[in-house]
C-alpha cells in the first residue's frame, strides 16, 4: 500500500488541477502525461523501461505517447499508476471522464483519492479504432472539497489514456 504525504508531491504545472465546484462547470482536462513530480513509487510506478518519446521527462520510465502536445500515457502494464495533485472546489456529485483508447475489451483501472478507491474496478469501453482513438468512460464519483492526490492505477493495462475531465453534477 502507498501512504500518500503530499509534501513530497509537486504538481506538474506548480499548483494543483483545478476541480470547479460550480453545479455543470466542466474542468479543464488532466493531461495523463502531466502527472507530478517525485520519482518512481512516489508520483507514478512503471514496470517496465522507457517506451515513446524519450525526451519527455527522460529521467522517469512513464511511457509518453507522441502526440501534440504532449497528454498520453500508453504501453500501460497491469499494477502501473500516476498521481495528480488536484484541488476540488467543492463537495458533491461529479461525472469523471477518462478518456482512453483501448482496441481490446480487457483494460481495467480505478482512481483513487488520497489512497481511497472512489470508483471500483471500471472496464475501459473498447474504442472503434485502435489506442490513438481515445473516448470518454464516463462514471458519477463523489468528492470532497480541497486538495487530494488523485491516482490513476492500470489494474489491467491495455491501453493508452490522455486525461481525465471531471464535470459537477449535483
Amino acid at each position: 500500500m502507498v501512504v500518500i504525504d503530499p509534501d513530497h508531491f509537486r504538481p506538474y504545472n506548480g499548483t494543483p488541477f483545478l476541480i470547479k465546484g460550480a453545479i455543470g462547470a466542466v474542468s479543464d482536462m488532466i493531461p495523463a502525461a502531466q502527472y507530478d513530480f517525485g520519482g518512481e513509487g512516489i508520483a507514478f510506478h512503471d514496470t517496465g523501461g522507457k517506451d515513446g518519446v524519450g525526451d519527455y521527462r527522460p529521467n522517469d520510465n512513464v511511457d509518453v505517447g507522441d502526440y501534440t502536445p504532449r497528454s498520453v500515457v500508453g504501453w500501460t502494464s497491469d499494477g502501473e499508476w500516476l498521481t495528480y495533485t488536484v484541488n476540488v472546489e467543492e463537495n458533491g456529485e461529479y461525472e469523471l471522464n477518462s478518456l482512453i483508447g483501448a482496441p481490446g475489451d480487457n483494460g481495467r483501472y480505478s482512481v483513487f483519492f488520497d489512497d481511497v478507491n472512489i470508483t471500483g474496478i471500471l472496464a475501459s469501453a473498447k474504442t472503434p479504432g485502435s489506442y490513438g482513438d481515445q473516448q470518454p468512460n464516463r462514471t458519477t464519483v463523489q468528492l470532497t472539497k480541497g486538495r487530494h492526490i488523485m491516482k490513476f492505477y492500470m489494474n489491467v493495462g491495455a491501453y493508452d489514456v490522455r486525461g481525465w475531465i471531471f464535470t459537477r453534477k449535483k
